[in-house]
């Protein structure tokens, strides 16, 4: 069998320069792999978890997903962003969330991508958990991209938070409903 490579970008925040290194591997660093899957969405290289979302928007599917692109390493956890146009070839985008504000420093956690006609008015917005060093934190995030690369964090972020965090010491898993 043939692989198909994704095109992976790991692209990841370059400190205090608001820019993105490119990480990129080569197709031919995974030519002969055995353990690497083929006909599946992944990134190249480090740390990917949980998909948070599949949404297909003018015309692409989109996958959001737990990601450190920076080490193979469980931290700083980014919003990973994949696009397809047949579900076979994936490319790798740049995250479309990265933690830096207050509610999210310790990073941008499991959450949903969803569609609404009174909040979104039917275009994608992000609900993810945001972790600072004590208590995780709902946080809200919208696009006005039509590639959805560019995602921007709500003003009134966080939107939810606990008001007894030791209550309820594994707060994750956002869905919208």
């Amino acid at each position: 069998s043939r692989a198909i490579p994704v095109n992976d970008m790991a692209l990841v925040p370059v400190r205090n320069q608001g820019a993105y290194a490119d990480l990129n591997l080569p197709a031919s660093r995974y030519e002969g792999d055995i353990m690497r899957v083929y006909y599946h969405a992944a990134p190249g290289m480090n740390w990917t978890n949980e998909t948070h979302g599949l949404i297909r928007w003018n015309g692409k599917y989109h996958v959001f997903f737990q990601k450190t692109g920076s080490a193979p390493v469980m931290s700083h956890q980014h919003w990973g962003h994949l696009v397809s146009e047949d579900l076979i070839e994936w490319r790798d985008e740049k995250p479309a969330l990265a933690p830096g504000e207050s509610y999210d420093i310790k990073g941008c956690w499991s959450g949903c991508v969803f569609q609404d006609d009174e909040i979104t008015g039917q275009r994608p917005g992000l609900l993810y958990t945001g972790v600072d060093y004590s208590q995780p934190f709902v946080a809200y995030a919208s696009t006005a991209d039509d590639d959805l690369r560019d995602w921007h964090k709500d003003s009134r972020n966080p939107v939810f938070r606990l008001e007894n965090p030791a209550s309820i010491p594994h707060f994750r898993k956002l869905f919208f409903f």
